[in-house]
Parts: structure tokens; C-alpha cells; sequence
């Protein structure tokens, strides 16, 4: 009887020792697995970021060209303006120009 005791002690510490294995090696299977999961997660919102982050980019450069546009039409306006203007005096400049020369 004290033999069968022994035997069924040592029988379930080889099995409570097989059982901690199976979990040690469960829980490392785990861990690994969640670590493939947490760098696939940042992978794809670093990927999420870039992509939204060219969009806006994109959207900025985007609205700097039509601003640069805008400005530039206008610019032009004002140039033709400015030319129309100096036209229409260029003939009261030539008279006071000649009656100083003259005058």
C-alpha cells in the first residue's frame, strides 16, 4: 500500500511537471502570437497614418498651387491696370514733358 502511495505521487508530479510544460509552452505560444498581432496592429495604423498623412499633403499642395495661381492672375491684372493707366497719361506726360523743353 505504502508502495502504490509512492508510486501514485510520483505518478501525479510527472504529471502536474507535464502539465506546467503544456502551459509554458502554451503561454510562450501565446506571447508570441500576441506579439505578431501587436506588430501587424502597428504596421497597419502606421500605414492608416502615412496614407492620411499624404492625402492631406496632397490636398495642401494642392490648394498652395490655386492660391499661387490666384495671386499670379492677379498680379497680371493689376499689371495690365497699371499699363492701361500709364497709357492713358502717356499724352498729358509728352505735352508737359515738350512744353517744359519748350516753355
Amino acid at each position: 500500500m505504502a508502495q502504490e502511495t509512492i508510486e501514485a505521487v510520483r505518478k501525479a508530479e510527472l504529471d502536474a511537471e507535464q502539465t506546467e510544460k503544456r502551459a509554458l509552452s502554451e503561454a510562450s505560444r501565446l506571447v508570441e502570437e500576441a506579439k505578431q498581432q501587436a506588430k501587424r496592429i502597428v504596421d497597419e495604423l502606421t500605414q492608416q497614418a502615412r496614407d492620411q498623412a499624404k492625402i492631406q499633403t496632397d490636398q495642401a499642395k494642392e490648394q498652395g498651387e490655386r492660391l499661387v495661381a490666384q495671386t499670379v492672375q492677379e498680379a497680371k491684372q493689376e499689371v495690365a491696370s497699371l499699363k492701361e493707366g500709364a497709357a492713358a497719361k502717356q499724352p498729358q506726360a509728352v505735352e508737359l514733358i515738350l512744353s517744359q523743353l519748350i516753355g
